[in-house]
């Protein structure tokens, strides 16, 4: 039996009670609701089955890190900055 059978029992008991109280276009809303969310939760992204877009931000991280490895850094310079701004003292 699941953990939270107990819960998943009550909550189904509430929304039963809702649902006798309501007229015939509310509980068809609110039954449509429900049924919406029950959908979005058994999507992969729900369920956290997204390894694929983890992996492919891996993969490109790899690949940043290759071209910063490979990036000559003593051939940059630092750009003039410039005067200071003059500013009268206070």
């Amino acid at each position: 039996m699941h953990a939270s059978f107990p819960a998943m029992t009550a909550i189904a008991r509430e929304l039963d009670l809702k649902l006798q109280t309501l007229d015939a276009v509310r509980a068809t809303k609110l039954e449509r609701a429900v049924r919406d969310v029950i959908d979005l939760a058994g999507t992969p992204e729900a369920n956290g089955n997204h390894a694929a877009d983890i992996e492919k931000h891996r993969e490109h991280l790899r690949k940043v890190d290759a071209l910063l490895a490979g990036m000559d850094w003593s051939a940059i310079e630092r750009p003039p900055q410039g005067e200071l701004e003059k500013r009268e003292d206070w």
